[in-house]
């Protein structure tokens, strides 16, 4: 079954990481006008759209609701994507990894780039009971192709990403995102 060798395939992930952090020293400048901390390693030579949408995701300011369902159990966190930002591959898949990090490591999200079929921006909103005033969701969705989804059309989720944020210098931020973008993202795009 495809999810129970995701959630092997994470396990073994986060062991690798940890080696793979001391082995990851050839790390390039980023430049980020909220810290001068931020790294990255480049190795493709060409990014992809998905890629450059990854990395503006990381450069934000902004927290995001970070949401994973895997087979049996759902993990919600909420912070930025970064300021640490990794591109490596599994010695043992030969997957690509994105790594997004905290400062200290305490807080990493690993992504297996190939993975994603595509992206979505959506904008929901919440809050219809009476006496509740709507609130607008801003949401990235990653989605892998060609698995069993209760969602039709062949996509499963990866991950959701909910913009924690809700002033108007984030929704302006989303909006750009959707304009630089569009509203759907395709592997190979």
């Amino acid at each position: 079954m495809q999810a129970a060798s995701d959630s092997d395939d994470v396990s073994a992930t986060n062991d690798e990481d940890e080696d793979e952090h001391e082995q990851q020293e050839q790390e390039v400048k980023v430049d980020n006008d909220f810290d001068d901390e931020a790294t990255t390693e480049l190795r493709a030579p060409t990014p992809s759209k998905i890629d450059n949408l990854i990395r503006d995701l990381h450069s934000t300011p902004y927290p995001f609701r970070i949401v994973v369902v895997g087979n049996g159990a759902i993990l919600e966190t909420t912070s930025r994507l970064g300021p640490y930002m990794n591109e490596s591959t599994s010695p043992k898949t030969g997957e690509r990894l994105i790594t997004l990090a905290s400062d200290d490591r305490t807080f990493e999200f690993h992504l297996k780039v190939d993975s994603i079929g595509k992206v979505m921006l959506t904008e929901s909103k919440k809050g219809t009971q009476e006496g509740e005033q709507q609130k607008t969701l801003r949401i990235v969705r990653m989605m892998r192709e060609g698995e069993n989804s209760s969602s039709g059309g062949g996509w499963s989720p990866i991950c959701s990403l909910i913009l924690a944020e809700s002033s108007e210098e984030s929704a302006r931020w989303f909006r750009d995102m959707t304009i630089r973008y569009g509203y759907e993202v395709y592997a190979g795009d």
